[in-house]
Parts: C-alpha cells; structure tokens; sequence
C-alpha cells in the first residue's frame, strides 16, 4: 500500500490527496474514497469533523456510496410523491399517545417545496366504553395555521407526532369523499 499524504481541502476536510469526491445533494454528506489508502472517509453536511472512516475497503468504500445514493434516490422519490398528494384540501391523520391513543386531523391550506401549511380539523367521534372511531370534518377548523417540513412520506407536527395522508373513497354517484375512520382508546 502507497503511503499516502493527507490534505485539509478548502472545506476544512482532513483527506488524503488523491481522493475521489462524491457529495450528496439531497443530505449533504461528503465521501471521500482514496485507492492509494483504500480507505472512505465520510463527513456530514456543513461538518468538518469526521463521521465515519473505512480502511483496506476500496470496493467497500464505491459499495457504500452507491448504497447512500441509492438510499437517498428512493427517499427523494418518496418524498416527491408524497409532496404531489399534498395539495389544499388533502386530509392528515396523526394517530399519538402513550396511555390512550389519540387520533388528530389535519388539512392542507398550502404547500411550497419544502414545506405544508397545515390546520387542525374537527373530528365526528363514536364513543363505548373507553374506545371507539373518529373521521374528519374538513373545513371545520379549530385554532390557527402552522407550517411544517414535508418528510419522506409524512409531516413530523411534534416531538412524538407524525402525519400522514389519510386514505378515503370517492362515491362515485355524488363524488362524495368517505374517509377511512380511526380508532382511538381514552384512559378514565
């Protein structure tokens, strides 16, 4: 194995100078393969301390790339389908809690690249003995609008709540949207 000589690029990145670049534009994260060392060296985006290093792993090292890209192709495509669907209208379900289950709706008001415009929506609810169903009103809002980033196939609202699409079917006759109905459970 050839000695080789490490480099602090113009990105602050501690390299050995013969290192083939690859950056990801979707995640930022920057691989630097070196045959000489045969090793990888990964940095996360706007890092300049190293994630990750992979030594004696040339083919490793071209593997693991592909296996990154390829990762974040499908997750992009993900993303990119979910996004289409969002459009204003289009109803969310979060479905959240640790005791009882909790089910919360959301409609979209707006959506750019990034990010929705959402407001919480009524719900009608089916209650017996501590459990029961709920499916949406739309555009019976209760408080104000809030905008969120658009994840891979969902919208993070809180710290241990997601959204997503909520499934329904069209009456073909009226055109009428029937929304998939939720269950949900109540504590006391």
């Amino acid at each position: 194995m050839k000695k080789a000589t490490l480099i602090t690029n113009n990105l602050g990145h501690l390299v050995c100078s013969d290192s083939l670049i690859f950056k990801s534009k979707l995640t930022g994260k920057t691989i630097y393969l070196s045959p000489s060392h045969l090793s990888a060296r990964i940095f996360e985006k706007n890092s300049k301390k190293l994630k990750w290093e992979y030594f004696n792993c040339w083919s490793d090292g071209l593997n693991l790339v592909k296996e990154i890209f390829n990762k974040e192709l499908i997750e992009k495509e993900k993303t990119n389908a979910f996004k289409e669907k969002l459009i204003p209208g289009s109803i969310l379900v979060s479905s959240w809690g640790s005791e009882q289950t909790n089910v919360s709706f959301y409609q979209v008001i707006s959506s750019t690249a990034k990010t929705v415009t959402l407001r919480e929506i009524e719900k009608y609810r089916f209650e017996e003995d501590m459990r029961g169903w709920v499916t949406p009103k739309p555009n019976e809002f209760i408080g104000p609008a809030f905008r969120k980033k658009i994840e891979s196939e969902y919208v993070q609202i809180g710290n241990r709540e997601i959204a997503r699409l909520l499934k329904f079917t069209v009456i073909d006759e009226t055109g009428t949207k029937v929304y998939e109905r939720q269950k949900f459970t109540s504590y006391a």
